[in-house]
């Protein structure tokens, strides 16, 4: 790992991400694109003057046919010899997340779920094909920099970034293997590079981030995640999509291509504020799953000493399609509920049924930390959550109400359970303080 000094002394004027010089808004690149998908004959047409004659039309504030450069770069228009300068725009044609988007008017839920899409997919290298630093920059921009912010907020409680180091240290990285070089720069108040000024005036990127999603916020001088966004996005995007190792699957510019111009119906919303229970939804959704698990296993298939060794094992993402997730082990949950002898740990005398596969009480096995800080609980503790200790036995209006209930009813259950488990906790070396488990 380089030292301050090594990577200030590796960077140059040209170092920063580049970005076209056209308009970045995404909207407009889809209006260009809608005037593109409406020219008759491209190859007996001079696109340059169709555009200069129509742009107007189609609500487009740029009368140079060149915004079709950022259409290509947000997948909505082919690109042909993808990592190098394509040929005329007459050998191209709207791509599948067009024809799917064009369904949609600018601005509706369903078009900006796709926007989002479509903003996430943005890779270094497939962007900009003129500078040595190039073959280098093989990186999706957007995920790269919240991998960054979250990481910092979440194992060092540093909430905002000041722009010159942003520039300095994140914008001028070529891999996630950087990243944690680039924590540790920023982390120790890393100097500003003395070509700050011209990356400023240089790098669009902070533009695109500014104009077409609410991922970040860019107030003053600084740069944090928007908290209204973070929980949303990292419930059903971060945890599911391990864009680190596709970044790595997507190496060839054919597969980069087809990823880029095709839906993967990712599924989230950057634009619009998170639908209310949302989150929520997802989440129960999830927990019925593993609750049915959970259930269905015998007393007599639970190993006791082994499961109880559960929080020393380094947790393991499995490949679910393109996503990885970290999987909750049922027999865990089976051996939190058997050890609180089949009681509600939030209030023992609450009744309720018997289940059919146990001829027990019903009860229903919660995880305290949740399953999605697993990455960021191994790496700061050094415990895996999916442990006996971090598992609660609760009956099923209890731990709907951990979900569902008013905020003050929810504070007032997870409390209680904290204080009941944090010796434990502490035994385990897991120490988290209150306002953190709620």
């Amino acid at each position: 790992m380089r030292t301050e000094k090594e990577k200030l002394e590796s960077l140059d004027e040209g170092s920063v991400w580049r970005f076209p010089k056209q308009d970045v808004s995404f909207d407009n690149a889809f209006r260009a694109a809608k005037l593109f998908h409406k020219i008759p004959n491209k190859g007996n047409v001079n696109i340059e003057d169709y555009f200069e004659k129509n742009y107007k039309k189609y609500g487009i504030n740029w009368y140079r046919h060149r915004v079709l450069a950022i259409s290509q770069m947000y997948g909505l228009l082919t690109k042909s010899n993808f990592y190098k300068s394509s040929p005329p725009y007459s050998k191209e044609k709207t791509t599948s997340v067009f024809a799917l988007m064009n369904r949609y008017k600018i601005g509706e839920y369903e078009y900006n779920i796709l926007k989002t899409e479509q903003i996430l997919k943005i890779k270094m290298k497939a962007i900009i094909d003129t500078t040595k630093y190039c073959e280098r920059w093989n990186i999706f921009a957007v995920l790269y920099v919240y991998y960054i912010l979250n990481t910092l907020q979440e194992l060092h409680s540093i909430k905002k970034v000041p722009l010159e180091q942003f520039y300095t240290y994140v914008m001028t990285c070529g891999s996630f293997e950087e990243l944690g070089e680039t924590i540790n720069f920023i982390k120790s108040s890393g100097n500003k590079t003395k070509y700050y000024k011209k990356y400023f005036d240089d790098s669009r990127f902070v533009n695109i981030l500014r104009k077409n999603i609410k991922l970040f916020k860019i107030e003053g001088e600084y740069i944090s995640i928007n908290p209204d966004y973070r929980d949303y996005f990292e419930k059903l995007f971060v945890e599911k999509y391990n864009m680190v190792e596709l970044n790595k699957k997507l190496q060839k510019e054919s597969e980069y291509a087809n990823f880029l111009q095709n839906p993967q119906q990712l599924g989230v919303n950057l634009i619009d504020l998170p639908k209310k229970g949302s989150l929520v939804e997802a989440e129960i959704k999830e927990d019925i799953e593993y609750v049915s698990q959970v259930d269905s296993i015998d007393d007599s298939e639970i190993d006791a000493e082994a499961l109880d060794a559960s929080y020393g094992i380094e947790p393991k993402q499995v490949q679910n399609g393109i996503s990885k997730v970290y999987p909750r082990n049922p027999k865990v949950g089976k051996r939190a509920i058997k050890k609180a002898v089949y009681l509600c740990e939030y209030d023992n005398s609450h009744i309720t049924f018997t289940s059919a596969s146990t001829g027990k009480p019903f009860m229903e096995a919660h995880h305290l930390i949740s399953i999605t800080k697993q990455r960021q609980i191994w790496e700061k503790y050094g415990v895996n959550v999916d442990c006996v200790e971090n598992v609660i036995s609760l009956c099923p209006s209890c731990h709907r109400a951990i979900h569902l209930a008013k905020k003050a009813e929810r504070k007032k259950i997870v409390e209680k359970l904290y204080l009941d488990r944090n010796d434990e906790f502490k035994k385990i070396g897991l120490n988290v303080d209150l306002k953190d488990i709620v």
